[in-house]
């Protein structure tokens, strides 16, 4: 059970990793300057080499999302965060937008 687990913890891993990189493959050979995407259950706010990967994971899982602030920058922020912002005494003056991968258009 321990070997059939751990090959496809393995197999996971390796598709993952490879996905990210025909992503990054992909912005570059279209002249963009990042990626977003989710559910594939990692969260990640990164630079990879000239190119900013955004994964917004997911709210089942690790309960992740994205947010684009009015300087154009993103932030990765888990469930806890989301919950502060509306208490008493927080501002968070520079977010625009909760961004969901389902909102998102890529013309190809």
């Amino acid at each position: 059970l321990s070997k059939a687990v751990k090959a496809r913890v393995k197999a996971s891993v390796a598709f993952v990793g490879k996905y990210e990189e025909q992503l990054q493959e992909f912005a570059r050979a279209r002249g963009c300057d990042g990626i977003i995407c989710g559910h594939i259950h990692s969260p990640a706010n990164e630079q990879v080499g000239d190119i900013h990967y955004l994964n917004s994971g997911d709210w089942v899982e690790s309960l992740t999302g994205i947010v684009e602030h009015t300087d154009g920058g993103f932030e990765l922020f888990d469930f806890d965060e989301f919950k502060s912002w509306g208490s008493a005494g927080h501002r968070n003056e520079h977010a625009l937008k909760v961004v969901d991968e389902a909102s998102i258009s890529i013309a190809v």
